[in-house]
């Protein structure tokens, strides 16, 4: 309620005035704050009380910029930019200048210098370029001390942000692009191959903000990134072999500086791993880099240092055939060959199942066509057969997009692979009946339609496990029913009398969640695929009454939507045929019952005392 939002917001204001009024250290502290918090509410600029405008709150805040408590002046730095916003005319008219030489004053002699950096980076969009013009070259000499480290301190990443800030703000001004190559190449070497996340994102948006930049910065990144991996500059791709430098330092060498543990060896882990992560951060659209990451990214796969194998794996795969990279024959094939072959030893034999599982994941559907060769095939059947569950579910699902593409090499060992889950599943304990039950169906999701011939015996291997005691084995298994009836209708419609009332049952199981929504959406495929609609209700008379029943007991949404598209698909049954099916259902279930369906008269309309008398006798008529 409006009138109850501006009660509360009146009261707030005129507590935090009476904390100023205190005039002690905690008071004014906590009136600060609350006034920085209050006025970032959206539509607060018309709640403010009378007489609290932007002029007086500026004052307010202002008279502390002097406070003897280091904590109040770094309050005050980081409130005024929230004072600056309510009101961005008045504050470039009148306010932005003491703010600007308040804020300038602090860098020089160095109080809050990273409280002081943020405002000054934030207020650059509210200041406006008139009132900028005349600070902007003493900014840029401030930044650059920030920027630059000393024996006192080391860089502040602050600093390096309000330089971002002030490109985006000003990327037109003659101070700003005179003197921005210089600060680029000298923060770059401020951060002695380090390359932390800041100065990549600042990078970043001054390439944004700055066009005509973006190909210098790059090519200064990549000699930054080049020399942090094998200590020589960048040598773009197509370089004349005499022309190349031979690294001066292996990636082995590269972390082994010291003693294991050591703080060398450990700084030197994370400049590497930040100069991988460089790699993929930074838009490096327009260089050709296959070669780069074969000879500087590349050999970090072997690398001692976990975090740092698994930074390469990341950048190899996120850096290989990227949009525009169209070429997938001659040297750059040769080159991503190598790269994915060095891939795939990794995702087989690194000891950590952490690093197999990423790189793995990270074979996207980009690399299937060198992926498919013979090869490549084998490795990642070796990979099926991992200790980690995880590991050869993933295997699985990327031979799956391999087996159109090569069948010859992809299908037997398939064939293979699913003999062995069949059998697990069959003889297994409880943990492998679940794990096989699982990859079953990554399999037959995988294999397409080449795995039609065999719909009928792996349903026979596959159908005594609907009744299984574990409810996961029993979803998965009816999971992979659904998708087998994707491609072998025929053999499932023959199996319907199997499935059927086990699957009913299964839509009835209040223990477990999953099995239900499994068991929903498996009806809902197999109706699908073997085109029997209406049928299921004939052959199944309480079929209807349990899913409406399902459908209204339901908790859980994503299952009763799942029932809502079933019944769709079903189809619509008439009632008065509802009727006839459950009343001979009933006549048969019980003994000495006569079907009420067979009580008629002579002209075929059932007797007067049956249910179905009056509609069938309008629908006669």
């Amino acid at each position: 309620d409006a009138t109850v939002k501006r009660k509360w917001y009146a009261l707030v204001f005129q507590e935090a005035e009476r904390g100023f009024r205190m005039r002690t250290t905690p008071s004014t502290h906590g009136s600060l704050l609350v006034l920085g918090e209050l006025l970032q509410l959206e539509g607060i600029a018309e709640e403010i009380p009378q007489g609290g405008g932007i002029t007086s709150m500026f004052e307010t805040v202002m008279s502390y910029k002097d406070h003897r408590d280091a904590l109040i002046r770094h309050t005050v730095v980081a409130v005024l930019p929230v004072v600056a916003r309510l009101d961005a005319v008045a504050f470039r008219t009148t306010l932005a200048e003491p703010c600007l030489a308040h804020l300038v004053d602090a860098l020089r002699r160095g109080q809050e210098p990273g409280a002081a950096y943020t405002t000054l980076g934030k207020l650059f969009t509210v200041a406006g370029t008139w009132v900028l013009e005349p600070w902007i070259p003493e900014i840029l000499r401030l930044v650059r001390e920030g920027i630059t480290p000393s024996a006192r301190r080391a860089n502040l990443d602050e600093a390096i942000v309000c330089l971002s800030m002030l490109a985006i703000a000003e990327p037109q001004n003659p101070h700003v692009m005179e003197q921005m190559p210089d600060l680029i190449e000298h923060m770059l070497a401020a951060s002695h191959g380090t390359l932390p996340r800041p100065l990549v994102t600042t990078l970043a948006a001054i390439g944004g903000a700055m066009p005509l930049l973006l190909p210098d910065i790059q090519m200064k990144l990549l000699d930054a990134i080049s020399f942090t991996l094998q200590r020589t500059p960048y040598q773009p791709s197509g370089t004349p072999s005499h022309r190349r430098i031979a690294p001066l330092r292996s990636p082995s060498s590269a972390v082994r500086g010291g003693e294991v543990g050591s703080a060398g060896n450990e700084a030197r882990q994370r400049a590497v791993t930040r100069a991988l992560e460089a790699l993929t951060e930074f838009d490096l659209t327009g260089n050709h880099l296959c070669e780069f990451v074969k000879d500087c990214v590349a050999p970090y796969l072997e690398d001692p240092s976990p975090q740092v194998r698994l930074t390469a794996a990341r950048t190899c795969s996120a850096l290989l055939l990227r949009a525009g990279d169209v070429s997938k024959r001659g040297r750059s094939a040769r080159l991503v060959n190598q790269v994915l072959d060095q891939l795939l030893i990794t995702a087989v034999g690194d000891p950590d199942p952490a690093i197999r599982l990423s790189v793995l994941q990270s074979l996207a559907p980009r690399f299937d066509s060198f992926l498919a060769q013979a090869d490549c095939v084998r490795s990642l059947f070796v990979a099926v057969n991992d200790e980690v569950f995880a590991v050869r579910e993933a295997a699985i699902q990327t031979i799956g997009r391999l087996m159109l593409r090569n069948p010859a090499h992809a299908m037997p060992p398939m064939r293979h692979t699913l003999v062995q889950l069949l059998m697990a599943l069959e003889n297994g304990r409880e943990d492998k009946r679940e794990k096989a039950s699982r990859l079953i169906g990554h399999v037959i999701i995988a294999s397409h339609h080449l795995l039609k011939p065999y719909v009928a015996p792996v349903l026979q291997h596959v159908l005594p496990k609907l009744s299984d005691p574990n409810p996961n084995v029993a979803a998965n298994v009816l999971k992979a029913i659904g998708e087998m009836s994707r491609i072998g209708g025929a053999e499932i419609e023959r199996c319907q009398d199997s499935i059927f009332p086990l699957m009913i049952e299964a839509l009835q199981d209040k223990s477990s969640s999953m099995k239900r929504m499994v068991a929903t959406r498996t009806l809902g495929l197999m109706v699908q695929n073997t085109g029997s609609v209406i049928e299921p209700y004939q052959r199944y008379p309480k079929l209807l009454s349990i899913m409406l029943a399902r459908l209204q007991a339901e908790q859980v949404t994503e299952i009763r939507v799942e029932h809502i598209k079933v019944m769709g698909i079903l189809g619509a049954i008439d009632p008065h045929t509802v009727k006839v099916i459950e009343s001979q259902a009933e006549g048969e279930a019980g003994t000495g019952i006569v079907h009420r369906a067979s009580k008629r008269g002579e002209d075929g309309l059932p007797v007067s005392s049956s249910e179905e008398y009056y509609p069938a006798f309008a629908i006669g008529k």
